[in-house]
């Protein structure tokens, strides 16, 4: 999935945060496709996202989250 910097924002530079947003991408599709989600991905993509020190609007986390999901079905 690519990401795009237009939708950045935090602490960290460009590169530190397509990173962390790539980790946490990744790591929410595992736990997606180990059944380990039951929340609102758009909530939880947001917490782990604030957690890895990014900030995203939430239209972002929301396009994000129907990427995901749209990857995870596959």
């Amino acid at each position: 999935m690519s990401i795009h910097n237009a939708h950045l924002d935090g602490g960290l530079d460009d590169d530190d945060r397509t990173a962390a947003i790539e980790r946490v991408i990744a790591e929410v599709e595992d736990d997606i496709r180990h059944g380990r989600v039951t929340d609102d991905l758009s909530l939880l993509l947001g917490e782990r996202l604030e957690a890895a020190g990014v900030t995203l609007a939430p239209a972002a986390i929301d396009e994000l989250a129907e990427a995901i999901e749209t990857d995870v079905s596959l």
